[in-house]
């Protein structure tokens, strides 16, 4: 009797492994191409390899059901199912800096120190076409744009070109870090809805607090905290004449800011909205700093997808 018990239990793990691989999809990926003349271009190449990098990684720490062919690997000979076409549509980088003198000594001998404040806005768009292997018909195209900010304060002596030298190396440190942060920001947000389309993993509002909610994205998706989150609920489908299907509209409830990252899951701050209207299940996606404050501000009501 133990021996028929074991070999139906075998059975029957044999048969799940089986069913897990028939769902698993394949999908290539290809370096993703520069296409702005934002980025100079001998710069291209850095950028597409960096974006490329970034996203490979979340998608594989992040889906059990996508399997990452990286055909830029030229010995990689394994046939996919879906092929993704990634092209980096659009970068901002819009840099502000201006200037004060505070005066310091006595009357005889003034000296003056420079203050120089720095603004800086990063937002990079990256367009991804999913096309099906077998038949060679594109069957999504998703656009995200991933933002970051940074505000910040130097003071130096006037004519002191060591002080100087420091506040040029903090700049371009800063602007270095918001680049790679609003790369990553869109790399999530692109992996996100390629997980919805092909496993209906949505990104959830898995609890709600006073004044927080818990999401289930982490680490394992490449979140990182000031990521911002709209959160929302899908309104009815829109059919047209023909009974095609032309998406849906959804409705904002709140605006969220992502304060601590876990494995699988992010604590956000609430910045607009209410806690007793968002509720467990409600949709989140990632939005740049400055969408976040549009919605915040009420200057944007809903959303067509």
């Amino acid at each position: 009797m133990k021996k028929y018990s074991l070999i139906f239990l075998l059975t029957i793990l044999a048969a799940s492994a089986f069913a897990t691989t028939n769902n698993e999809v394949k999908l290539g990926i290809s370096d993703f191409e520069v296409k702005t003349s934002v980025i100079a271009p001998q710069y291209h190449s850095e950028l597409s390899k960096n974006v490329s990098d970034i996203f490979i990684n979340i998608i594989k720490n992040s889906s059990h059901n996508i399997r990452i062919i990286d055909c830029r690997n030229s010995n990689s000979s394994e046939k996919y199912d879906y092929m993704l076409i990634g092209v980096i549509t659009d970068v901002k980088n819009d840099n502000q800096i201006s200037t004060d003198n505070k005066r310091k000594g006595g009357l005889f001998s003034p000296k003056f120190n420079v203050i120089t404040t720095y603004s800086n806005t990063y937002e990079i768009t990256i367009e991804a076409r999913i096309i099906d292997a077998a038949k060679g018909n594109i069957i999504s195209s998703i656009t995200k744009t991933g933002g970051a900010e940074s505000n910040f304060t130097v003071e130096f002596e006037s004519g002191n070109m060591e002080s100087h030298q420091k506040m040029l190396q903090e700049v371009i440190k800063k602007s270095n870090s918001m680049s790679s942060y609003a790369i990553k920001a869109a790399c999530s947000g692109l992996a996100d809805k390629i997980r919805e389309f092909f496993s209906k993993e949505y990104v959830l509002v898995d609890e709600v607090q006073k004044n927080s909610v818990i999401i289930n994205r982490g680490t394992d998706s490449g979140i990182e905290p000031e990521y911002f989150y709209r959160i929302f609920s899908e309104g009815e489908e829109i059919i047209d004449l023909d009974g095609k299907s032309l998406g849906r509209n959804d409705f904002n409830i709140a605006v969220v800011k992502v304060k601590k990252v876990y494995d699988n899951f992010c604590s956000c701050e609430i910045l607009s909205g209410k806690s007793s209207s968002i509720h467990k299940g409600d949709r989140a996606e990632i939005i740049t700093p400055q969408e976040a404050d549009k919605l915040s501000n009420g200057k944007s009501k809903s959303k067509k997808h």
